[in-house]
């Protein structure tokens, strides 16, 4: 299977693990729960990967650094995730946030000398374009300062989505994916652990025996599926480039968008339409 692929078929994956966390929402399921049975599962789905896949422990050191730098850089942005949306709409957070993709493709440019082609270029700025927009929503009038707080914490968000897109390029080419893949769910659950410490206000959530239940099987779901998105990001980033496998991994927002509209009814407008067939043809550029 190509890269290109590769990409693709990770970005749908990880669109139908957003829409998993949103149906976890919609069905009033307990967010803990669900969380525990999520990082559970795919660090068990990481360990079953690396042991069936032959692949040895390469780079330990290197491994342990990148996978380290990756469970703090994943603490402090969905605490800024969290700050930010405590001052602004998420329609003002998610388009700042998802421009985080123009920092990552430049340091592709730059410091992995990938070159793209006029035609690639057109269709990374098609698809970063479609994502940014689509997300934007008319909002309320904020309080300037509060707003001012909230663009700090969205800036802060914007560098750790980058950070950790370039990470996980460096660990796809110098380390064995299935082993970082391994140590870095390792990290991230640890650094879950530490999110949940630092943000529960409510110890004592009240939960209904089915609710338990629901929560776990779409804990165990969207962790069997984030598992095989993450390792599939990661195989493509071995032979792709950096620029062009993220700026495809960007769409997941439309697959999620997409399955809400169909699972859920929501509303999908001609602006949305537009910019997801904006996005398809995006795509078809940037392989050409």
């Amino acid at each position: 299977m190509s890269w290109f692929l590769l990409a693709v078929v990770s970005t749908v994956m990880f669109g139908i693990q957003t829409f998993l966390y949103k149906s976890s929402a919609e069905r009033q399921c307990n967010k803990f729960v669900v969380a525990l049975a999520f990082l559970t599962t795919q660090a068990a789905a990481a360990l079953v990967i690396f042991l069936v896949s032959g692949a040895g422990a390469v780079n330990v050191p290197f491994t342990f650094i990148l996978a380290g730098f990756l469970g703090l850089i994943y603490f402090v942005k969905v605490i800024s995730d969290l700050k930010a949306m405590e001052c602004m709409p998420a329609n003002r957070l998610v388009p700042i946030v998802s421009s985080n993709i123009i920092l990552v493709v430049a340091y592709g440019l730059i410091f992995f000398n990938e070159t793209l082609s006029w035609i690639q270029i057109a269709g990374t700025i098609v698809v970063i374009a479609s994502v940014i927009l689509i997300n934007i929503q008319p909002s309320k009038l904020l309080n300037k300062n509060i707003l001012k707080i909230g663009l700090l914490f969205a800036v802060i968000s914007l560098l750790g989505g980058a950070g950790t897109r370039i990470i996980n390029k460096y660990a796809a080419v110098g380390t064995s994916p299935e082993f970082f893949n391994l140590i870095a769910q390792l990290f991230m659950v640890f650094a879950s652990l530490a999110t949940f410490a630092v943000t529960s206000r409510k110890k004592d959530e009240q939960t209904t025996q089915k609710c338990f239940k629901e929560s776990i099987k779409l804990g165990i779901l969207t962790g069997i599926v984030g598992s095989a998105a993450y390792i599939t990001y990661l195989y493509a980033l071995t032979t792709g480039p950096l620029s062009i496998v993220s700026t495809v991994q960007t769409l997941s927002t439309i697959v999620t968008i997409t399955l809400a509209w169909l699972i859920y009814k929501e509303e999908l407008t001609r602006k949305h339409f537009f910019l997801i067939m904006m996005s398809v043809i995006g795509v078809i550029l940037l392989r050409i």
